[in-house]
């Protein structure tokens, strides 16, 4: 009988589909849940919040090659050219700047334009990025 109870205990924990959830499908933002913002704008919270935890990965080590390589568009462009001029980190953000996309909230849902998708990230929202063509990029910091 124990041997069952064992059984049967392991093979519902085995079976078991958990996994840690970072974006409450139904959490509010401005009268819209967050599963309301996936169906409009066609992309996966999770996702969203996985770039915005990246990108902060990416700057807390200070590698600007890997930053510039999330990037699209002429900003893509002007970063790369200053890049081979000047590889210091210090020139690319303030302090002020650094510690507030860094230690900034990480959102689930869209905010700022209503006909795009764009994410903030930073208290002052001193970093965009959003969802092309499949890909997640960084579309303007300041």
């Amino acid at each position: 009988m124990k041997k069952l109870f064992l059984y049967t205990f392991l093979g519902l924990l085995w079976c078991t589909n958990s996994f840690s959830q970072n974006c409450d499908p139904n959490q509010y933002n401005d009268g819209k849940m967050v599963k309301e913002y996936e169906e409009e704008w066609n992309y996966k919270a999770e996702e969203a919040y996985s770039f915005g935890k990246k990108i902060q990965k990416i700057l807390s080590n200070k590698d600007l090659k890997s930053f510039i390589g999330l990037t699209t568009g002429d900003l893509k462009v002007s970063l790369e050219k200053r890049y081979k001029e000047d590889k210091s980190f210090e020139s690319y953000f303030s302090s002020e700047q650094y510690k507030n996309i860094v230690e900034g909230k990480v959102r689930c849902y869209p905010l700022g334009s209503i006909y795009t998708l764009q994410f903030k990230l930073g208290d002052n929202w001193n970093l965009t990025y959003t969802l092309q063509n499949e890909n997640w990029v960084i579309l303007k910091y300041r």
